[in-house]
Formats: structure tokens, sequence, C-alpha cells
């Protein structure tokens, strides 16, 4: 597994290593270091020749015997990551194993209408393969992992689910314990805190699993503890100590969370360079060569600097990005985010019908199925929005459903935002006492998080109190 540590590294050696005789002249060998050569480009953040390399291996390795991986036990045990500490002499291959690898990486890049129609291909195979068996558990636990991503992303929470389920079933079977870490992280980040953000339970056996799943498989430096479940509950200089000490050279760096943490502490240079390191030709990127989960990620925080910023044609370039990627993946159930992307847009162009329309479906789209944190954002713009409108009652409903939301998830941030929004409410209404009571309460959870440009409107709005106070 030292490859993990470096796979730029890894990979040029094997792509040396292709050249050599007594690789090139070996079927099983090629196709394999072939394969091999795809994973380990994908890992160091070379997806769309990656992706090429592991599709070529993994057809080479079906027009193998099936009984391909029984001639040499010392060459099987290494080709299968030395999980096994013996290879059994009869051992049939009817589960191609780099094919399954390939359809996880296809689901990491964000293809998920190909990763579906691959993977469901690869687990249905004939019924007499036993996928309970080990080494065709690790043939279908990769497949699973994908398909459980492509699940998450268009609106099928129980099929990713079950596919989560069985992926890290069948790695744990093995012992494979960096994919049984990755499998919980997965469970964790994309259906806990998507699905079932209020269901905090879950979310903390999810955590204190990760946790030690990631120190079991000895990759912390590599693949960080969730950092998305650290900002969401407000532990913003862990997840900031995390971040520096992870290698940002590695697929699964989470540059989204990265991003988005530095500019909401006002750190707008780092937060850009961020977003350049992936997407280098900024809203012009086309997709498949990141991870998209991640990468989309980066294009909403863009936006939000673009805006702050008053760059409002850089905005709407981003917003169109954001929208091509989304039509380009599948992936609906970001589509409330690129709605309400559209809303930030229009009320920045003083368009607050067109605003309010768009945040309406974007907190529509968001209840099917049900993702709480989306519903949260939507129902906090949507209370700004009628508040610009002077809809005082709408606006107070929409904040106090938003504001209720954000307690249930444990959100303290989320809850700062709104108590902002309902503080400048009563201040236009001239309810001073609530409205300082609320700002009090926001700088509480702003000023430990250094929530620098929360707290820059929070000030504005003091210096707005005071003013209606005198």
């Amino acid at each position: 597994m030292t490859r993990w540590s470096n796979p730029r590294h890894g990979a040029a050696y094997l792509a040396e290593a292709l050249a050599l005789p007594e690789i090139a002249d070996d079927p099983v060998l090629h196709a394999y270091v072939l394969a091999d050569l795809g994973l380990l480009q994908c890992a160091g953040r070379e997806i769309t020749v990656g992706l090429a390399n592991q599709e070529d291996g993994a057809r080479l390795i079906d027009l193998l015997p099936h009984d391909h991986l029984a001639t040499d036990e010392r060459r099987t045990c290494w080709l299968m990551d030395d999980l096994f500490e013996s290879v059994p002499a009869e051992l049939v291959a009817e589960a191609n194993p780099r094919r399954g690898v390939w359809v996880q990486f296809l689901g990491f890049a964000g293809d998920y209408r190909r990763t579906i129609a691959e993977g469901e291909a690869h687990i249905r195979q004939p019924d007499a393969i036993s996928w309970q068996e080990p080494f065709h558990a690790i043939a279908r636990g990769n497949a699973d992992a994908g398909l459980a991503m492509a699940y998450a992303l268009t609106g099928r929470p129980d099929d990713a689910l079950r596919a989560s389920q069985r992926s890290h079933a069948g790695f744990e079977r093995v012992g494979h314990h960096g994919m049984t870490a990755w499998s919980t992280a997965f469970q964790l980040v994309e259906l806990n805190l998507r699905y079932a953000t209020t269901d905090l339970s879950e979310r903390h056996r999810l955590a204190a699993l990760s946790g030690s799943e990631l120190k079991r498989a000895s990759v912390a430096t590599t693949w960080t503890f969730p950092i998305e479940v650290l900002l969401l509950e407000g532990q913003w200089m862990q997840a900031h100590d995390l971040l520096q000490d992870a290698d940002e050279g590695f697929v699964r760096y989470p540059f989204s969370a990265a991003a988005w943490l530095a500019y909401n502490q006002s750190d707008i240079t780092t937060a850009w360079r961020r977003i350049r390191t992936v997407l280098a030709h900024g809203p012009r990127e086309e997709p498949g060569n990141s991870p998209f989960a991640w990468t989309i990620g980066l294009m909403g925080t863009a936006v939000q600097m673009c805006l702050t910023a008053g760059d409002l044609q850089p905005a709407r370039e981003w917003v169109v990005a954001h929208e091509r990627w989304l039509r380009w993946s599948g992936a609906t159930v970001l589509w409330p985010d690129q709605l309400l992307l559209r809303a930030e847009v229009a009320r920045a162009a003083e368009d607050i019908d067109a605003a309010v329309a768009h945040a309406s479906a974007s907190l529509d789209a968001a209840r099917q199925p049900e993702r709480p944190l989306q519903v949260l954002s939507a129902e906090r713009l949507l209370g700004e929005l009628q508040m610009q409108r002077e809809e005082i009652a709408v606006g107070s409903g929409h904040l106090e459903r938003a504001l209720g939301l954000a307690t249930a998830c444990a959100a303290p941030y989320e809850r700062a935002l709104t108590l902002l929004a309902l503080a400048e409410l009563w201040i236009g209404i001239g309810h001073t006492d609530d409205a300082r009571r609320l700002l009090g309460e926001a700088r509480a959870i702003c000023v430990p998080l250094g929530a620098r440009p929360a707290l820059g409107r929070l000030s504005a709005l003091e210096v707005r109190l005071t003013g209606v106070s005198g």
C-alpha cells in the first residue's frame, strides 16, 4: 500500500515497467500493470487518462483464461494487493477484479449514468459466481462503491446505502481496511449528512467508526477524517489543521471543503488557489478529469466569491459551468444548489422576482427526496428575499423554519447565518431587543470559528441597530 503515499511516483514506475520485456511479453502482467497504472493515475488526479488505461487493462483481463491467477501464487498475491496470504491452487477469476475498480473511479469522476450501467452489468454476473468468496468480494466491492456514489448523487439513497454496505462487508471480509474506511466515510458524508442530517445518533456512530477505521487503515495522511462533518458542526480549527497535514496531490484531498473554509474565514487568496488547483481553466474546465462531487462544490464557492467582490459577469460564467457539469453527470440531487446559485446572481442583479422564483424552485427540488441542508439554505434565502420585498410575515416564516433546521442538524454556522438574517428583519421593524439578542448569539458562534465575513455583516447590523435604538 505504499504506492498510495505517492501515487504519481507509483504511476511513473508502472509506466516504465510496461515497457520491460518480462511484462510486455506476459499477457497477465501486461493487463494488470496497465489497469493498475490507470488506477494510480486516477489517484494522482490524472483521471481522464487513468480511466482510459483502466478500461483497456480491464478489457485485456476479460480476454484471459479464468484460471490465469492460479499459475503463480507469489505473482497473484502481488496482483491482489497482498490481501491474501496464500492463493488456492484452483483459483478461478470468473469476475474481473480490475473492472470493479474502473467502475469505482467512473463514479468518482462523476459519470453517473455510465457508472450505473457498467456497475450493474458487472455485478449482474452468472449466478455461479460466489460473491461471498474473498477473491470475488474484491471484484464486486469496488463496483458497489462506484454504484453507491452514483446512486447517492442521482437521488437513490436506499440503493446507495445497500451498495455501500455490500462494499464494506466484502472488503471487511478480506481485510482491505482502506476501502472499509472509505465506505464508512461515504455513508457519513453522502448519505447521513446529505439525506439524514437530523439523525445525529447515526452521524455520531458513523463518525466514530470512520475515525477508528482510518486509524486501522493507516491512511490518515491521505484520507483525512471527513472534513464536512467538522465544518458542519463548527469544528473549523480542527478541520483547518487536518487540511494542512493532508496531501494535496492525492485524489481524495477535499479541495471543495478547503476552499469553502478559506472563503468563510476571509482567506480569499487560499480559496482561489484551491479552486485553480483543480479548475486551472476556470469555468471553461470540462468535466471528467477531477473528483466530481468536490469539484462541483468549488464552483459554488467561486460564485460566492465573485458575488462578494461585485464581479457579476464572472459569477454568471461559473453558474453556467456548474449547470453544464450537472447535466453531464446526471447528479440530480445537486440541482437545488444550481437553482440557489441562479437566485443569488439574480439578487445581485437586483432582479428579486427572478431570485424568488429560483429559490422557490430550489426548495421544491430539495424535498424530492428530502435533503435537510439544501432545504435550510433555500428557506433562508427565501426569507431574506421576502424581507427585501417587505413581506415580513412570509420572510419570518421561512427564516424560523431555517433556524429550526439548523438546530436539528446541529449546524452552528448555519444557525449563525440564519440568526443574522432574522436580526436584520427585526431591526427593520424596530424590534431592537430581539435583534440585539440574536446578534449576541450569532457573535458567540462566529468568533471561535474565525468566520470573518459573517462577523463583518454582524458588525454592520450592530451599527444599524445603534442607529435605530438612538
